[in-house]
C-alpha cells in the first residue's frame, strides 16, 4: 500500500492521482483473493499543483513479507 498526501498544515499543495507501475498478480491465501504486488524499487508519478513557497509531502507505505505477514505502515515526510 502506498499513499501520498500534503503534510499536515500544508494547505497550498494539491496532489493529483498517484500513478504506480503495474504490479505482479498473485493469490493471497490469508485474504482469499488475488492481490497486486510491487517488489524492489519502483518509480511513481504524482502531478502537483502548488502555490508559491516551500511545500512538504508525506508518503505512507506498508510492505508485506512473502509469508503473508504485513509490517506496520510507515510514513516519511
Amino acid at each position: 500500500r502506498i499513499s501520498v498526501a500534503p503534510a499536515p498544515g500544508d494547505a497550498g499543495l494539491e496532489p493529483g492521482p498517484l500513478s504506480l507501475p503495474n504490479g505482479q498478480r498473485q493469490f493471497d491465501a490469508s485474504l482469499g483473493q488475488q492481490v497486486e504486488i510491487l517488489t524492489g524499487e519502483i518509480e511513481a508519478r504524482l502531478p502537483l499543483r502548488a502555490r508559491d513557497g516551500e511545500h512538504h509531502l508525506e508518503v505512507t507505505s506498508q510492505g508485506c513479507a512473502d509469508a503473508g505477514l504485513c509490517y506496520p505502515p510507515t510514513t516519511q515526510a
